[in-house]
């Protein structure tokens, strides 16, 4: 520091001058506006949900660190739950994601058009997005990896199954038909049929939940058991969750976050141990032939309450 022993006026003008002749090149201070660097972009960039049909997951992050959000941009990628985008970093694979889990990662935000939808905590995925491990089908059944979903065709009447049997369980998972004319199809998840054996893709005396009205068909008997009162396109993307105990029959269910279905079954035959069937079902007559997809498949068995959790309040 320059040493100043001027008084008065004088002296104040010198050691104003004195303390500016002291900065030097290399402490020299930021310029206005230049601030301490941004850490904006430094954060981890997560994917925000397989794009469907076309529709990419586009980047919409902001402030510390980016996150693709679905949004229908027209392009198309992998879409596969194993993928991720920037710096790639992957998504789960067993449910176990924060609470602001989508349906292909974390963080990104809902897009219910692009088959994006909040998967709750807690629940095992048991649809990988690129094969069929653990599933069984015959060869109307692949995997659209473009939408990260299985799909098959209709004019079928079989089921693809789970290798594992459920009879306490949730369910969540994004379904949607694919049409390109007048169809009176449906497409549906069977519970309580026949226990799991290789091959056999018969519906058994299952029951079938049907969106997006949220009807149940029941092959054990009574055809026709439950009119749900939902609303929907089934052409959309529509996100179910079916909640079921097999000792008391008791059937719960939800289409995009509404709750559509309360129903018990029969004491007579009420539930049982079964795979988890997803439906292609025949044509009817003067039907255009078309596509299924399910993607995003969750289960928690037992299920941890009998509370709906997709359900928006």
């Amino acid at each position: 520091m320059h040493q100043v022993r001027k008084t008065g006026r004088l002296a104040i003008l010198l050691a104003s001058a004195a303390l500016a002749g002291c900065a030097s090149p290399d402490h020299a201070q930021p310029g206005p506006g230049s601030g301490p660097p941004s850490t904006g972009g430094s954060g981890p960039t997560a994917t925000g949900g397989s794009p469907t049909g076309g529709e990419s997951g586009a980047s919409t992050g902001g402030a510390g660190g980016s996150s693709s959000g679905g949004s229908d941009a027209g392009t198309t990628s992998n879409g596969s739950d194993a993928s991720s985008t920037g710096a790639g970093i992957g998504a789960p694979d067993a449910g176990t994601a924060a609470d602001a889990a989508t349906s292909s990662g974390v963080g990104g935000p809902a897009n219910p058009a692009a088959g994006i939808f909040p998967i709750p905590p807690g629940l095992t995925k048991i649809f990988d997005g690129t094969t069929l491990a653990g599933w069984d089908g015959d060869s109307k059944w692949s995997v659209n990896t473009m939408d990260a979903a299985i799909q098959g065709h209709t004019g079928g009447f079989n089921l693809l199954n789970t290798k594992m049997n459920y009879g306490d369980f949730r369910l969540i998972l994004t379904e949607r038909m694919v049409l390109t004319g007048p169809s009176t199809n449906h497409l549906g998840e069977c519970f309580w049929g026949a226990p799991y054996a290789a091959g056999n893709f018969k519906f058994g005396s299952c029951i079938v939940f049907i969106a997006p009205h949220g009807s149940l068909w029941d092959y054990g008997g009574g055809g026709n058991v439950f009119m749900g009162m939902g609303a929907g396109v089934k052409t959309d993307w529509q996100q179910i969750e079916i909640l079921v105990i097999a000792s008391t029959g008791q059937i719960l269910a939800a289409v995009n976050g509404v709750a559509t279905t309360n129903y018990t079954r029969a004491a007579k035959g009420r539930g049982k141990m079964a795979p988890i069937g997803l439906q292609s079902h025949p044509d009817h007559a003067g039907d255009t032939p078309g596509l299924i997809e399910y993607k995003d498949i969750y289960v928690e068995s037992p299920p941890k309450s009998m509370t709906l959790l997709t359900v928006k309040h």
